[in-house]
């Protein structure tokens, strides 16, 4: 997931603290990735969490840079699936509660081929031709934050 757009990997690094976050928006700089591997290592870190949002960078082409310029033996956890999976918190059912609320008064109001989503803390439905015109920008302030986080 996120083939286009690194927000899903770029809001599970920085919830997970991952101490780096591959995302297709911004080239992937492994001086950087190296030197937090490496202070991490100084500092005594047994490990050290890489998210790679899906066709970021060719994930094998990545372990084998990272193992050969660490020295650190590296492993590959491929989520796929699993991470829609979990137990749903207070704030996911109240929202998936607003959400299907919306979506019912959607289809009562006759209308057809939305897609009902979170818009500025309001719920909004959306024709589906707009879903599709285009990409979403990612908001590249998270990443600012992922970083100052991942010190």
């Amino acid at each position: 997931m996120g083939r286009r757009c690194g927000e899903i990997a770029l809001y599970a690094g920085v919830a997970g603290g991952a101490e780096s976050i591959l995302i297709p928006e911004i080239e992937p700089d492994f001086d950087q990735i190296v030197s937090k591997i490496e202070k991490g290592i100084k500092r005594g870190k047994l490990h050290s969490i890489i998210v790679v949002a899906e066709g970021a960078y060719p994930i094998m082409d990545l372990k084998e840079t990272l193992e050969k310029r660490t020295g650190q033996d590296t492993r590959i956890t491929i989520l796929g699936h699993t991470q829609r999976g979990g137990t749903p918190t207070a704030v996911d059912r109240i929202l998936a509660s607003w959400m299907g609320k919306a979506a019912v008064d959607a289809i009562l109001d006759g209308h057809r081929n939305m897609m009902i989503a979170g818009v500025d803390e309001k719920i909004h439905a959306i024709p589906l031709g707009e879903v599709v015109k285009g990409t979403r920008t990612l908001d590249l302030n998270m990443l600012e934050i992922a970083r100052m986080l991942s010190i």
